[in-house]
């Protein structure tokens, strides 16, 4: 015959288990809350300490500007500037051309050391009045040329020499390149041109210095 016998029984739980076992809950919480909390504030303490790289970036130099005289057709030019103005030349610095009305031949020579015009030869086709070679020889000079003096040179025939200062043309040349004939120091900047319109002799001369 068959016995009914009742599911053994499962003991309670004692409530002061449930305590302990709450306990350890709440334990473990606070103690991932306070790993949580510290390894935040290393991470931000990291952040903090690193140091930020600063680039400086040094300004573009600022280049100096050219003060001299440029690529002109005047006394401290260029052959560049006599080429633009007059053509190319028949040979090396040699231009035929019409200046205020006059044929001319126009010879110039130029500073090794800077590559500018330093002395310029003016002579008529033909003839001139020293009226016409002064009037060609004022447009060779530079824009900025102020007239200082004049003196006669001797011997005869006793030509006046025109003497004129810029201060492009002191800029374009050293100052040792302004000097007399005699190479006496003059002041930088310092040019002269000579004309002569003689029967014998017509010519218009401009340099750089005094002769």
């Amino acid at each position: 015959m068959y016995t009914y016998s009742s599911p053994p029984r499962i003991p309670p739980t004692h409530p002061r288990h449930r305590l302990i076992l709450l306990g350890l809950i709440l334990l473990a919480g606070v103690v991932i809350c306070i790993v949580t909390g510290v390894l935040s504030y290393r991470a931000d303490q990291l952040t903090t300490l690193t140091p930020t790289a600063t680039v400086t970036i040094p300004p573009a130099p600022t280049a100096t500007p050219y003060r001299g005289i440029g690529d002109t057709s005047t006394l401290g030019g260029t052959l560049l500037g006599f080429d633009r103005q007059f053509g190319p030349p028949v040979q090396q610095g040699h231009y035929p051309a019409t200046v205020v009305g006059v044929a001319v031949t126009i010879i110039v020579a130029r500073d090794a050391a800077t590559d500018h015009i330093n002395d310029i030869d003016i002579t008529p086709t033909g003839s001139w009045t020293l009226t016409q070679a002064i009037a060609v020889a004022l447009t060779f000079l530079p824009a900025d040329a102020r007239h200082v003096r004049d003196f006669a040179l001797a011997p005869p025939p006793h030509l006046i020499e025109h003497v004129y200062q810029s201060a492009t043309l002191a800029a374009t040349f050293p100052a040792s390149a302004f000097t007399t004939a005699a190479d006496a120091a003059l002041a930088p900047g310092t040019l002269s041109y000579v004309c002569a319109a003689t029967p014998t002799f017509a010519d218009c001369n401009l340099g750089v210095g005094t002769d």
